[in-house]
């Protein structure tokens, strides 16, 4: 999306609303780019035709800065309640596999997905939501168009780990680990911890290579981390009995025992 005019108009704080009278008789536009420059300062609200527009062509808004604008926006609109969670992380799947630049892409996933995902999903379509945002973000590895960085490579690769919640998906974590890298992107011993309690958390993956996971983790890296690894591992278990057992421990007399890293590890099998 090109933009074709820009109009100023001048808010007044005893007006509610501002007539602009430069918009009578043009073409209505696909949507309206609000603060274009980010020159405002205030609180900016979509029109529904707009914000239809953004969540299918977010991508195709050819200037950086007002992709950054609008996408900013669309956070910010969440945060005020008027644009649902998911809305704004359909607008940000749907424009991900399009994103030629860097610095947006690492916006995207390190800042404002996770935020979304952690504040902003309800419960009843966080699988299905986290599952297209794990094809969202294989369509980009398998293009390799970021390879040159390898701390974004890295970044990718840790999204899919986040993003792997279907039984098929953390399959296919265990065949990766096993391999030490995926589309040439050699792992880190850090995302390789990361692995390790997602292998843990599926229903299906045997007892045997959960544990054969841990051990080959062990072997890679037996420093402090492979405690807390271990711990993530623990937690993660997908049983009742077991997130009951980790619930009463980090509500009972122990928890004051426990450094804060442990507590965070004993933690991170809940959502």
């Amino acid at each position: 999306m090109k933009v074709v005019d820009v109009v100023v108009a001048k808010t007044s704080d005893s007006e509610e609303i501002t007539t602009v009278a430069e918009l009578v008789g043009k073409t209505m536009p696909t949507a309206f780019i609000l603060n274009y420059g980010t020159h405002g300062f205030a609180k900016f609200r979509f029109d529904d035709a707009s914000l239809r527009a953004f969540e299918t062509n977010l991508h195709k808004i050819e200037e950086l800065a007002e992709r950054r604008n609008v996408c900013n926006q669309l956070y910010d609109n969440v945060k005020s309640l008027r644009v649902a969670g998911s809305q704004a992380l359909a607008a940000i799947r749907n424009a991900l596999p399009a994103e030629e630049t860097e610095e947006m892409l690492v916006n995207y996933l390190k800042s404002i997905v996770p935020t979304l995902i952690k504040k902003y999903l309800p419960m009843e379509t966080y699988e299905q939501e986290m599952s297209g945002m794990f094809e969202a973000v294989m369509q980009i590895v398998q293009s390799k168009k970021f390879f040159e960085s390898e701390g974004t490579s890295q970044l990718l690769i840790k999204c899919l780990i986040d993003f792997a919640e279907s039984e098929a998906h953390l399959a296919m974590i265990n065949e990766w680990f096993k391999l030490d890298s995926f589309c040439d992107i050699k792992f880190s011993v850090e995302i390789q911890h990361l692995m390790v309690p997602k292998i843990w958390c599926s229903r299906t993956i045997p007892q045997d290579q959960k544990d054969t996971a841990l051990e080959r983790m062990r072997s890679i890296d037996n420093s402090d981390k492979i405690g807390l690894t271990e711990k993530r591992c623990h937690a993660s278990v997908p049983t009742v009995d077991a997130k009951r057992a980790v619930f009463e421990k980090l509500f009972s007399d122990e928890v004051d025992k426990l450094s804060l890293y442990a507590v965070e590890a004993d933690a991170s099998g809940f959502r």
